[in-house]
């Protein structure tokens, strides 16, 4: 069996009481964030029907949420958003996974809140960081 290693997508932000943190996170912001990072992580109808068990833990420091994967997945993971986040767009990525990221951009330019992706493989490197100033918005189809 394959070795877990983890991604991680921490938000953070500001609320009317501070710093975000676990306690402001409402359990529908929850499933909806747990249904986002299936879908970014398995995009494909083909992806979903193989996917292995993921775990999940939710740590302070803004709202640092974990996803326990093989090793094998978080290194293919690692190595395509790595990929995102130097070109700056999200034209690598299956439709449904760069319409998640497209989401989420959305919301920090509203909210305010910013993403940040990394792995076991890189934990001290975002390699995805989305926020007010970038630009992570899928291109618009007619």
């Amino acid at each position: 069996m394959d070795t877990p290693g983890h991604i991680s997508i921490t938000i953070s932000g500001k609320t009317s009481d501070g710093n975000l943190n676990p306690k402001d996170i409402d359990i529908v912001e929850t499933k909806e964030l747990l249904s986002d990072v299936e879908i970014l992580l398995f995009p494909t109808k083909a992806e979903k029907d193989e996917r292995p068990k993921v775990s999940y833990e939710v740590q302070e420091g803004s709202v640092k949420n974990l996803f326990f994967i093989p090793t094998a997945k978080v290194i293919m993971f690692t190595a395509l958003m790595s990929e995102v986040g130097k070109r700056g767009n999200i034209d690598l990525l299956e439709p449904k996974a760069a319409s998640i990221i497209d989401k989420w951009q959305r919301k920090s330019y509203t909210s305010g809140r910013e993403y940040l992706i990394t792995s076991s493989v890189s934990p001290d490197e975002a390699f995805i960081k989305i926020n007010k100033e970038s630009q992570f918005i899928a291109p618009q189809t007619d």
